[in-house]
């Protein structure tokens, strides 16, 4: 008698080395899981935690940071192993890595986990912090970055751009008050 095989689509994903998972957390991981099946891989319970830690901080977290959290819970982490789940998590299209900024965000897509584009990372100067911009690959700044491609044989692997985001270009309007002179 064989044995028969779990569809793909029935696998749960595993328990995170930090504890159970909320309703709400099982239903992103469990999305999570299906992602990474479909690319060949599988999440692991260290992944998950990785996961789940990124998905947590917004505005990017950096990877010492992570791993000081992550040995709270799991002491004598390596941190080889947090950049092993760092690297998988980037390369299955969960999470960005911010090179300017050195930390990772989660995947504006992420709740639906499926391909885009070009990701595009907006950087604030002033806090720090950095969002995906999501804009459709038919958008107008996927059509330009064609163009580039097609034009001089480069193909841009992702787009970082610096500025101010609305709380500090907020808070520094509100500081520099009106201008004297008008």
């Amino acid at each position: 008698m064989s044995a028969r095989k779990t569809p793909t689509s029935a696998i749960a994903p595993p328990a995170p080395i930090s504890g159970t998972l909320s309703a709400e957390e099982q239903v992103f991981v469990t999305a999570a899981q299906q992602h990474c099946l479909a690319r060949g891989g599988k999440l692991t319970p260290l992944r998950v935690d990785v996961l789940l830690h990124v998905r947590k901080h917004p505005g990017g977290i950096k990877a010492y940071e992570l791993l000081s959290s992550l040995q709270a819970v799991k002491p004598g982490l390596a941190p080889m192993s947090v950049y092993r789940a760092l690297d998988f998590l980037v390369d299955t299209g969960l999470v960005h890595k911010v090179d300017v900024t050195s930390s990772f965000i989660l995947c504006e897509h992420g709740q639906h986990h499926h391909d885009h584009g070009l990701p595009v990372m907006l950087i604030c100067q002033q806090c720090g912090k950095a969002s995906e911009y999501a804009e459709p690959t038919s958008g107008t700044l996927h059509a330009a970055l064609d163009h580039l491609r097609d034009r001089n044989g480069f193909h841009a692997t992702g787009l970082e751009i610096k500025g101010l985001c609305q709380q500090c270009s907020t808070a520094e309007a509100e500081t520099d008050g009106p201008d004297p002179k008008a």
